[in-house]
């Protein structure tokens, strides 16, 4: 199945640094976006990037692609990547990743999938 969107919220405001559509991001101690690594908090994905910082970016939430960091399966728990693969996403393979979401569609390394992100980032226990 492609993926695909169902935005609940929108919110615009300014790129730390470059990011492009459908990175996953989050707060940076300045408040503007930065790709996500998981240190901060997770604000969603990027519906319109920014191609340097300062720039306006437009994030979502909801159901919206995502890029994949690995091989991904409809119905994995879904995490943030680190590193070089920041702003990706990958499976959650442990109790201490906290879940982003549910991916809602399978995608290869470096496609795109609808991740059905949570509204609140949790730790699955036994995972």
């Amino acid at each position: 199945m492609p993926a695909y969107e169902a935005v609940i919220s929108r919110q615009a405001g300014y790129a730390a640094a470059a990011v492009a559509q459908y990175y996953g991001v989050q707060f940076d101690t300045s408040g503007k976006f930065a790709k996500a690594d998981g240190s901060r908090p997770f604000a969603g994905i990027v519906q319109y990037g920014a191609s340097a910082a300062d720039e306006m970016i437009t994030v979502v939430r909801g159901d919206y692609p995502g890029i994949a960091a690995e091989a991904i399966e409809a119905g994995d728990l879904i995490t943030i990547a680190t590193g070089d693969d920041a702003g990706t996403f990958k499976v959650a393979a442990t109790a201490a990743d906290i879940v982003y979401g549910v991916a809602m569609s399978d995608a290869s390394t470096g496609e795109i999938f609808t991740l059905s992100m949570l509204p609140v980032m949790t730790t699955i226990p036994g995972l």
